[in-house]
């Protein structure tokens, strides 16, 4: 399946495959049904799973908060952790701001285009137009932001916020994007958050925290 290449979670789907191939291989109704059992039930765990959600969040500061994130998002988690915070960030920061109409983002399972999305968390105006587009990548470097910029060029994006969690080859970074006629931003994610969150009041930081909680569940993470 060529299609696999554009999927982001590969082994998910190639698991979903060989599910599905081994219920048409053996064209059963009972397995098949066993099956569907099984999946319900697992749904059915994953839905009863006891949500707490913080009801109250002591005062923080921008730097104890700054390293309560770096060091949440030290941890691999297949790119979960850093667009759960980025796009909590920007929920907040918008919140205050009303710069944006919507901030929408979805799980990172499968390749923007085939999910009908142009980047990883989408910023729009009322009228559904797109004002800003954010990717969010644990590694970026020349390969991965031309490949970024292609994409947005071919989706007619005319403004890009790339956020990486770690940068390699900056200094390269000017020749590629002077080949785009976009509207470029490339932001390190620790940098990004020392920004946003030396910009927070305490009350913005308290509503961060729980937007983060609210996103990850959001996202089924």
């Amino acid at each position: 399946m060529k299609e696999i290449d554009q999927i982001k979670d590969k082994q998910g789907w190639k698991d979903l495959y060989e599910v599905l191939n081994q219920i048409e291989a053996k064209n059963d109704i009972d397995f098949t049904l066993k099956v569907l059992k099984q999946i319900l039930l697992e749904i059915r765990r994953q839905l009863m799973r006891k949500v707490i959600r913080p009801s109250s969040i002591p005062p923080i500061g921008a730097e104890q908060l700054k390293e309560v994130l770096i060091t949440y998002l030290a941890k691999p988690s297949g790119g979960a952790r850093p667009q759960a915070i980025v796009y909590a960030l920007l929920k907040t920061f918008n919140d205050k701001t009303k710069t944006f109409a919507e901030i929408t983002t979805a799980k990172a399972t499968t390749a923007d285009t085939y999910a009908g999305r142009v980047a990883d968390i989408e910023c729009r105006a009322d009228n559904g137009a797109l004002r800003l587009a954010v990717g969010v990548t644990d590694k970026l470097d020349a390969e991965k932001l031309k490949s970024e910029l292609e994409k947005a060029d071919r989706m007619h994006v005319k403004n890009l916020l790339l956020i990486g969690h770690r940068i390699k080859n900056m200094s390269e970074f000017n020749d590629v994007i002077k080949k785009y006629d976009i509207n470029v931003a490339v932001s390190s994610l620790v940098e990004f958050i020392i920004i946003m969150t030396t910009l927070f009041n305490d009350q913005m930081r308290q509503k961060l925290i729980v937007k983060a909680y609210d996103a990850l569940h959001e996202l089924g993470y």
